[in-house]
């Protein structure tokens, strides 16, 4: 029985390489990023090295919407600090005003010591009355402060909150030049249509992968069989393989894997169930993709 099938070489190892991490910040509220430049597939790079760049126009809209925000909230900040000095230094007045009314009522009252009853009890009376709208006036104070504390608080967090999401923006700026994070042969992802990712592709926080630097020592062949043939397959069996970057060699190779469950093949309207093959090199440096 002979089963012929297509397939890819694909690494079952490899270090991704995706958007800046800080993309994922909930702060940052920008949906997708294109890709400017990319380099070729292929490319041999060390750690560091240059793989990509990101259009930075969104995130530099959004840190510009930022800094105006951060210019308005500073100066709501210092008008509501000026609001509070004066307010503030009204009621201190009050208290001024209202101790030295009681000072004036305590001299009366000492005064009516020769005066009548009546009079006496007037002056005691107006005492007690001066004195009760100092202590008000105290505690309004205490009240007044209070609230202008927590007025100045919540100004000062906003500020603190726009400051950090510019942080966290202004670091995504920087981050928007994709480098290695390690040695290796870089190889395009692939995105939700299945294409590669190439110029103009757009990456977010759900699809992140832009690239991989496959582990080459762990390459396998996937290949998809028709579900009128998939009967035939099992694991352990061997299988010949032809590459097209060496059409003159033949390579072998075990099936590792045969999946239970089939998918559409896209374009030919019928089953196919993925296979997944370990591949002998026999000496030649075979590459994902191939």
């Amino acid at each position: 029985l002979v089963v012929t099938s297509m397939g890819e070489l694909e690494a079952l190892e490899s270090v991704n390489i995706t958007v800046p991490e800080v993309l994922v910040n909930r702060s940052v509220r920008i949906r997708s990023l294109a890709i400017t430049d990319i380099v070729k597939e292929g490319t041999l790079v060390k750690k560091g090295d240059y793989v990509a760049s990101l259009n930075p126009a969104d995130v530099e809209e959004q840190l510009k919407t930022l800094y105006e925000r951060l210019d308005m909230y500073e100066v709501n900040l210092e008008n509501i600090k000026i609001d509070s000095s004066i307010v503030l230094s009204e009621a201190r007045d009050g208290i001024r005003q209202a101790r030295d009314q009681l000072l004036d009522r305590e001299i009366n009252l000492e005064q009516s010591t020769y005066e009548s009853k009546a009079v006496q009890r007037q002056a005691q009376i107006n005492l007690e009355v001066a004195e009760r709208s100092l202590d008000q006036k105290k505690r309004n104070y205490i009240q007044l402060q209070r609230k202008h504390r927590i007025m100045v608080g919540r100004a000062e967090d906003l500020i603190q909150r726009q400051k950090d999401d510019i942080e966290v923006l202004e670091q995504l700026k920087r981050d928007l030049r994709i480098v290695a994070p390690g040695p290796g042969l870089v190889v395009y992802a692939r995105g939700h249509d299945g294409e590669k990712i190439r110029i103009g592709s757009s990456v977010n926080r759900w699809e992140p992968l832009i690239a991989m630097l496959p582990d080459l020592s762990t390459l396998q062949s996937v290949a998809y069989v028709k579900e009128i043939d998939i009967s035939k397959i099992r694991t352990g069996l061997k299988v010949r393989l032809k590459i097209d970057a060496f059409p003159d060699e033949e390579f072998t190779g075990i099936i590792k894997r045969v999946a239970n469950v089939g998918q559409e093949l896209e374009g030919q309207f019928q089953t196919g169930f993925k296979v997944e093959i370990t591949v002998d090199p026999g000496g030649k440096t075979l590459l994902p993709g191939m």
